[in-house]
Order: C-alpha cells, then sequence, then structure tokens
C-alpha cells in the first residue's frame, strides 16, 4: 500500500494519481470486448476443407447448418474461377486452442463474417484444451501399438498373413 503513494522521479507522482490524472483519461481508456468477440480474436487459425457438413482438426470435428451452403458457395466460386481441382475449396478455422468447443470457419476471401460451429462429440470436446487433446492420442496410439506388438508376440498376425499367402499359391 506504501508502494502506490510514494513519488517516482520518472513519473513525479505516485502511481496511482499518475494514472487517474495522465492514463485513464477518456482518450486512453483501454477498449475492451464482450467474451465472445474476444474469443474470435484470441485464437489459431487454420485452413481446412468442408467435408460432409463438417470441418475437421487433429480428428476433431466440428459442425453447423450453414457450412454445407459456404461450401457449395465456394465450390460456385473456385467453378468460375477454374481453381477448384476437384477438391473442396479451403475455409479459414479458427480456434482456441485453451477451449475446443466451438470453433469459427470463414471464407478466407471474407475475414470478417463467422460461422460458430458446435462439436460433433460435446461430451469429448466441451472444455477440451489441444495439449490434453494431444496426450489422449498419443496415449491410444501407444495403445494401440502396444497391442499390435502383443498380437504379434503371440503369432496371432504372423499365422493370420501366412495363411493369406498360402491360398493364393497355385
Amino acid at each position: 500500500l506504501e508502494f502506490r503513494r510514494v513519488l517516482f522521479r520518472s513519473l513525479e507522482d505516485a502511481p496511482r494519481l499518475f494514472w487517474e490524472n495522465v492514463v485513464s483519461t477518456p482518450e486512453n481508456t483501454p477498449r475492451t470486448l464482450p467474451f465472445d468477440e474476444a474469443q474470435k480474436f484470441g485464437t489459431k487459425s487454420t485452413r481446412v476443407r468442408i467435408n460432409g457438413g463438417r470441418v475437421r482438426l487433429d480428428n476433431l470435428f466440428w459442425t453447423a447448418p450453414s457450412l454445407p451452403e459456404l461450401n457449395l458457395r465456394l465450390r460456385a466460386k473456385a467453378v468460375v474461377r477454374g481453381g477448384s481441382e476437384g477438391k473442396a475449396p479451403e475455409v479459414l478455422l479458427r480456434y482456441n486452442e485453451h477451449d475446443l468447443t466451438q470453433v469459427y470457419v470463414s471464407d478466407p476471401q471474407d475475414l470478417h463474417s463467422f460461422i460458430i460451429c458446435d462439436p460433433v462429440d460435446p461430451a469429448y470436446q466441451t472444455g477440451l484444451t489441444m495439449d490434453v487433446h494431444k496426450k489422449v492420442r498419443a496415449s491410444l496410439r501407444a495403445r494401440g501399438k502396444a497391442l499390435k506388438n502383443r498380437a504379434e508376440s503371440l503369432g496371432l498376425r504372423d499365422r493370420k498373413s501366412t495363411r493369406l499367402n498360402s491360398s493364393h499359391v497355385p
């Protein structure tokens, strides 16, 4: 408490008084955004394709009713420009890696309009972080590799492959 009342040479005032008199003027008032708006800007982004009315990132899926319409509109633009090459056009996917509950999808040419997408598996994705998701996936991969190694050690894999190979011999 005493710190706030002590005068500083560089400020020529106590920090609290300096803030009240100089910084907290209407011109210097920090702009704030509602939480939902701030979520859109505090995100990472990547380009993905819409497939079956869903977008995918690291084996997580989100959907929204307007994704198929956006996909059709972007495909029509791509055909006119001649750049689709048979693939679905890419959209910009914005996500908060600390909360993967919702993502925001937009046309790369129109970054100001967003489609809010909800998770396909809300029981898993609600409140999920990217760090936890990567740990879960690594654990599943390790478990799958252990099962594969166990099957090979028991000879289950070899028996099946030798049976297939012997059935093809003339």
